[in-house]
């Protein structure tokens, strides 16, 4: 992308999706009317700090890329509302991740997460959760704070129990179970009530 790029500076959506940038340029930092970045497949092995500086960001499409993990920096764009890093490589969450309370879209398919941060429960705003496919033995107990949530998505991990927390979300719709390694779910289950 060129350096000119910065000097664009109306610019609210930027979907440079399935090209073969392996950096991004500094003048992208410069975009402060940025509302919508996509950044899907673009052979991206590392998301710079720098993605802070973009504060007006609602809408962050970073999926199948080769991430490992995200910076902390992320955790400080307070207007983001949806996060997309489904089909990366990403092991753990920044502890920050709590900060998003603006967020209401996590999606963190296909990746190579073991487990949730308590700090992820703090998102009052969450209403969809995706993450499914990925390694998750245990989910945190305080998951249940999540009172927003309308769609969890735990398919095909290595879970062996829920917690308790999980049958009081009261606004969940979708819950997402299979391919796990529970060996029954319990009476308490029916209290989602607004489940379809």
């Amino acid at each position: 992308l060129p350096e000119a790029l910065g000097s664009l500076a109306a610019l609210e959506q930027l979907r440079v999706g399935h090209n073969e940038l392996t950096r991004l340029p500094t003048a992208l930092w410069r975009l402060q009317s940025l509302k919508v970045l996509n950044l899907d497949s673009t052979q991206l092995t590392d998301l710079p700090s720098e993605i802070a500086q973009l504060q007006p960001l609602k809408e962050l499409h970073l999926s199948s890329n080769q991430l490992t993990e995200l910076p902390t920096a992320l955790c400080s764009l307070a207007a983001l509302e949806k996060l997309y890093v489904g089909n990366n490589e990403v092991t753990c969450l920044p502890a920050a991740l709590g900060q998003l309370q603006s967020l209401k879209v996590l999606d963190l398919n296909r990746n190579q997460l073991t487990e949730l941060p308590t700090a992820l429960c703090s998102l009052a705003a969450l209403e969809k959760l995706y993450v499914g496919n990925n390694e998750v033995t245990c989910l945190p107990a305080a998951l249940g704070q999540l009172q927003s949530l309308k769609e969890l998505s735990l398919s095909v991990n290595n879970l062996r129990e829920v917690p308790e927390a999980v049958w009081s979300l009261a606004a969940l719709e979708q819950l997402h179970l299979d391919s796990n390694k529970l060996s029954s779910l319990p009476a308490a289950m029916g209290q989602l009530q607004s489940l379809k």
